[in-house]
């Protein structure tokens, strides 16, 4: 079951209730893209890189990684799925894929690649489990 998040208005997913910290996490669209945490009424910085799709399960946020075009990255690309520790405060690479979209259950992350057919000039979609 997806935890606490509503797909129907926004497809990017872009903020994420954690009800196992009682924290809100979200992605500043007004400025970096990146993820902050609304704990006891304050918002703060918590992931220094740009994000999409925010879930929430058993206290750890997972996300995909989205350059909004401004932003470039070392060893890392745009749908890359990973996971914040709000504990130790790591990010973890979960999977090396360009992943358009994702959804985070408690038995795995399911996801979809897309790649194009240039003689058919269609979209394939294929979804994994990780």
């Amino acid at each position: 079951m997806i935890q606490e998040v509503n797909i129907k208005n926004n497809n990017e997913l872009l903020f994420c209730k954690d009800p196992f910290f009682n924290v809100i996490y979200y992605v500043n669209t007004g400025s970096d893209y990146f993820i902050y945490i609304i704990k006891d009424g304050k918002s703060e910085l918590v992931v220094e890189l740009p994000a999409k799709r925010l879930f929430c399960i058993e206290g750890k946020l997972y996300f995909i990684l989205e350059s909004y075009d401004i932003y470039s990255f070392k060893d890392m690309r745009d749908g890359n799925i990973l996971c914040y520790d709000p504990v130790s405060g790591e990010v973890t690479l979960i999977c090396d894929v360009t992943a358009a979209t994702m959804f985070v259950y408690k038995d795995g992350i399911y996801y979809i690649v897309e790649s194009e057919d240039s003689i058919n000039k269609t979209i394939n979609r294929t979804m994994f489990y990780a």
